[in-house]
């Protein structure tokens, strides 16, 4: 396993980088104060597995932080999983569905307990994606009316399609990532089909209010649905 810890605090850099070595003692753990160094060992480390990242650098502030590391990786066909770690203070809720939607593929804050850390970790590597528990009941809240969770074994009818973009989706692939891997071989489809088909399934699993919440997108929606059902696509 390997990983990568941007982050300009050396002491926070410094225990997480000893909290990774704890979890997984075997693995290589990289460091980083800032996006150019960053960049460059994603550049010489392909098989980088997990990147966690704060959002705020010297030189660069928030969820353009996310952005620059996402833009990089697709033009260099380099895709690791991306955990974003938020200080508590800067914690917002409108933050989870845009890293989300920017295909972070986890949002978790410095300070929480190891074991939800550890829990987190585990799970983006298993292909799937950490959403706080506090953000999930805020979004349960904010719901005027909201339906019955079906349970596991009460399926949502996906369309052959749209069952391909979801498991792609919940691996944290962007929707030109999602439109690229679905026109090979010989296929073809568009960023634009993708967001469709997302548009789709929020309504499908009725989460269309949520869609028109103005802190939520209908991939972060989806993806939100798809944790309180705890449904997996892997």
């Amino acid at each position: 396993m390997e990983f990568l810890i941007v982050d300009d605090d050396f002491g926070s850099r410094g225990g997480v980088a000893q909290t990774l070595r704890n979890f997984y003692p075997e693995s290589l753990v990289y460091e980083s104060h800032a996006m150019p160094e960053a960049l460059r060992l994603l550049d010489e480390h392909r098989s980088i597995d997990l990147v966690l990242l704060d959002l705020n650098l010297e030189e660069s502030r928030g969820i353009d932080t996310l952005k620059i590391m996402k833009s990089w990786c697709e033009e260099h066909d380099c895709n690791p999983r991306i955990l974003v770690v938020s200080a508590a203070a800067d914690y917002d809720d409108t933050l989870i569905p845009e890293a989300i939607d920017h295909c972070a593929t986890g949002f978790i804050t410095k300070g929480t307990s190891v074991e939800v850390f550890h829990s987190a970790i585990d799970l983006t590597l298993a292909g799937s994606i950490f959403i706080p528990q506090r953000y999930l009941q805020a979004v349960a809240t904010r719901r005027k009316a909201p339906p019955a969770v079906k349970s596991d074994d009460e399926a949502v009818t996906f369309t052959p399609r749209e069952r391909e973009v979801a498991g792609l989706l919940v691996k944290g692939m962007s929707y030109k990532q999602i439109a690229r891997h679905l026109s090979e071989p010989g296929g073809s489809m568009s960023e634009h089909t993708v967001r469709v088909h997302v548009q789709r399934m929020a309504w499908k699993l009725r989460v269309a209010e949520a869609v028109d919440d103005a802190h939520m997108t209908a991939k972060a929606a989806v993806i939100t649905a798809f944790a309180e059902r705890r449904l997996r696509f892997v």
